[in-house]
C-alpha cells in the first residue's frame, strides 16, 4: 500500500498520480459480468499507458458543488458528535498502483476505521433516513473499494449530511466486512465476499492491460 497523505485533492499533482488508475467511484464499471477488456473504462486505462496526462476542465454538477462545500463541515461535526479526530489523505492506492482511493477521512494510525460523506439533496436524505443501507448500497462498489485499498480496514462509518434537516442532520451507518447488502436484483453478499471479487477482477485487469500493451507496442 502506497500512502500520499498530504497531497490535495482535486490539485493537478492529484488528478496526475490518479490517472490510468481505478478509483473509489469507477470500481462500478469494472465490476461487472463483461470481460474486463469490454468494460467501460478499460480503453481509457489503456490509453494511459500510451498518452501522458493532460489537464481537462472537470465538470461539476450542482450536487458536486454542495458536497464540496458540505463536505468539511460534515467532518467537523463527525468529529464533535464521536469526539475523535479525523485524518485528511490525499490518496492511498495499492502496492501494484493499479488502484486506489481519496478517503474522505481516517480515524487514528492504523489505518482500522474511515468515514465516507455524502451531502445530498432533502429528499435522498430523508429516503436514506428511512432506510439507512441504501445509501450503502447505492456506492456499493465504492463501499467495496475502501475495504480492498485498506487491508487492515474494520469499520468504515457511511455519513449523510444535512444540516438543513431538523430529524437528523448527522446519519451515521457502520459498515464492516460482514456487512451484507443487495448488490442487485438477483444478487445479495457480504462486503468481505465483494471484496474478494474486487480483488480477483483487479487482477484480471492488471494482466489484461499487460497484455495489451505488450501487444500494442511497436516491435522493432
Amino acid at each position: 500500500m502506497k500512502i500520499y497523505k498530504d497531497l490535495q485533492q482535486q490539485s493537478d499533482e492529484w488528478f496526475m498520480l490518479k490517472y490510468g488508475k481505478i478509483g473509489g467511484s469507477a470500481l462500478k464499471h469494472l465490476m461487472v459480468s463483461k470481460p474486463v477488456h469490454e468494460s467501460a473504462i478499460y480503453n481509457d486505462l489503456l490509453s494511459a499507458r500510451f498518452e501522458d496526462y493532460e489537464y481537462e476542465e472537470a465538470f461539476t454538477s450542482r450536487d458536486m458543488e454542495r458536497g464540496n462545500m458540505y463536505e468539511p463541515l460534515a467532518r467537523a461535526e463527525y468529529e464533535r458528535v464521536h469526539n475523535v479526530t479525523v485524518e485528511q489523505y490525499g490518496w492511498i492506492e495499492m502496492n501494484n498502483g493499479i488502484a486506489g482511493l481519496s478517503p474522505d477521512g481516517i480515524i487514528g494510525t492504523k489505518l482500522d476505521r474511515a468515514i465516507e460523506i455524502k451531502c445530498p439533496n432533502r429528499i435522498t436524505h430523508t429516503a436514506y433516513l428511512r432506510n439507512p443501507l441504501s445509501m450503502v448500497e447505492e456506492y456499493v462498489w465504492q463501499v467495496v473499494m475502501y475495504f480492498t485499498v485498506l487491508d487492515k480496514l474494520k469499520t468504515l462509518h457511511f455519513i449523510s449530511y444535512r444540516p438543513e434537516n431538523r430529524a437528523t442532520p448527522l446519519l451515521v451507518y457502520n459498515v464492516t466486512r460482514d456487512t451484507i447488502v443487495q448488490v442487485s436484483a438477483k444478487e445479495t453478499d457480504t462486503i468481505g465476499n465483494l471484496v474478494k471479487k474486487a480483488k480477483y477482477k483487479l487482477k484480471q485487469l492488471e494482466a489484461t492491460l499487460e497484455k495489451d500493451v505488450a501487444f500494442l507496442l511497436p516491435k522493432f
